[in-house]
């Protein structure tokens, strides 16, 4: 289940990737259902569903995909880089995704006061910027996140590049060259490419449904 301008892109990409079959379900703001509320009371996209476990968070479902497609190596290839990808997974869904972006991008659900969300905006993306810049230090000069191999640390920063130039209104290719070289890669999967055309198709539903990506993680 996935809205589309969400990190559900991450697990969209990878399942993809591994060439697993699978089908998508959107998930619109203004509708959800009361059979989405029970199969996920926090109300938030993605959610994964395979033999009758429903599974929540990123971090969560990229092991499930690596468990279901353990060959093709999406959380590294050893031990090491196995927890590499526990390290960037787990701060870029926490210190980055739900500490800064989040109230970034919804900061009315940080306060009850209208006339402070511009404060709380503009702050935040601040912080934002700081965290971009320490993926920009953490990424190596060429090849992907963790050197040869892709990984789903490679999709998960891949959409944040593309908001930072659409929501933060950054000049992310002028100030990030490293993360600029590794999502030209990710624009060179084919699995990326179909990812975003269905992303964007689905667009086109939530525009006519009046969904709101804001009013879900």
């Amino acid at each position: 289940m996935m809205h589309p301008g969400t990190c559900a892109i991450v697990p969209h990409i990878l399942l993809t990737y591994v060439g697993i079959s699978f089908s998508i379900q959107p998930v619109f703001s203004k509708s959800m259902s009361a059979d989405f509320a029970t199969l996920n009371p926090k109300k938030q996209v993605p959610v994964l569903i395979f033999d009758d476990n429903v599974l929540t968070e990123n971090p969560a479902i990229v092991h499930a995909i690596n468990h279901l497609a353990p060959d093709k190596q999406i959380t590294g290839k050893d031990t090491l880089q196995f927890l590499r990808v526990c390290e960037w997974m787990n701060w870029l869904s926490g210190p980055l995704h739900a500490q800064v972006w989040g109230p970034f991008a919804r900061p009315w659900r940080w306060t009850d006061d209208p006339a402070a969300e511009d404060g709380i905006r503009r702050k935040c993306r601040e912080r934002v910027i700081e965290r971009f810049d320490m993926i920009e230090e953490k990424l190596p000069e060429s090849g992907w996140a963790l050197g040869e191999n892709f990984t789903a640390v490679d999709a998960y920063v891949f959409p944040f590049f593309r908001w930072g130039e659409s929501r933060v209104k950054v000049d992310m290719k002028a100030k990030y060259p490293k993360w600029a070289g590794l999502v030209e890669k990710c624009w060179e999967l084919d699995v990326v490419k179909s990812v975003v055309e269905k992303e964007e198709g689905m667009a086109k539903e939530v525009a006519e449904e009046g969904s709101d990506y804001s009013q879900i993680r």
